[in-house]
């Protein structure tokens, strides 16, 4: 797949929580990038280690239907966010056979950290996935925070 990164400024913090009364249409994972900006053959399983399930976004009470309520109920002890701020981020289609999903991820992962050597920019290590649940399909986004 071809990838193209851009530059994007989060205005305001994401947020995401574990509690279970969540809207789950969206969810965030994180991971870490172990690949440095000086490796000249990295191996693509290092560009997205160490997973961890951060939670659903926009945790709001909601009705038996599904449909969100009411204001976020943030910050408690579990919860997480992704910080406001300026992000290398790339996005594309998850595909449905789970076996195809690493490669794919990694491959996105890859792009982000291949431009930000192209256009000098220094990046975080942490490695937000965010995906978005949308008439049958899911969309995954990935987010590096440029430092």
């Amino acid at each position: 797949m071809n990838y193209k990164p851009k530059k994007v400024e989060l205005y305001q913090d994401l947020t995401f929580s574990k509690d279970e009364k969540c809207f789950k249409n969206e969810s965030l994972t994180i991971y870490k990038n172990t690949v440095s900006p000086k490796d000249m053959d990295p191996k693509k399983e290092n560009y997205l280690v160490c997973k961890e399930f951060k939670g659903w976004a926009n945790c709001k009470p909601f009705t038996g239907t599904g449909i969100p309520t009411g204001k976020p109920k943030l910050l408690a002890p579990t919860d997480f966010l992704i910080p406001k701020g300026a992000y290398l981020f790339v996005q594309g289609l998850q595909p449905k056979e789970e076996s195809e999903q690493n490669l794919i991820f990694a491959e996105a992962a890859e792009a982000l950290h291949l431009e930000s050597l192209w256009q000098e920019i220094r990046l975080d290590n942490c490695v937000y996935m965010r995906k978005l649940k949308e008439n049958g399909k899911i969309l995954f986004q990935l987010f590096r925070k440029i430092i």
